[in-house]
């Protein structure tokens, strides 16, 4: 059973953006251009963010995905 509530938050938005697809990010971000402009959603099927002070952490406040994605999957496993 998942005690902190930011774990069961972190499985209800994989398991989401698994069934569904699409883009998640942290309410504290915002966008200053068009995803589309960066985001090349004909070809794209995984972004996650990577935490800009420790380089090599991903970061989960950033998170496109396609719908089904076997890396969706694994997460919510």
């Amino acid at each position: 059973m998942l005690r902190a509530k930011a774990f069961r938050a972190d499985l209800w938005r994989w398991m989401i953006l698994w069934h569904n697809g699409g883009i998640y990010m942290d309410a504290k971000m915002a966008f200053t251009t068009p995803a589309d402009s960066w985001i090349d959603f004909e070809n794209e099927e995984f972004i996650i963010g990577l935490d800009y002070q420790m380089k090599e952490l991903l970061d989960n406040a950033l998170i496109v995905l396609t719908k089904h994605h076997p890396y969706g999957l694994m997460m919510i496993q």
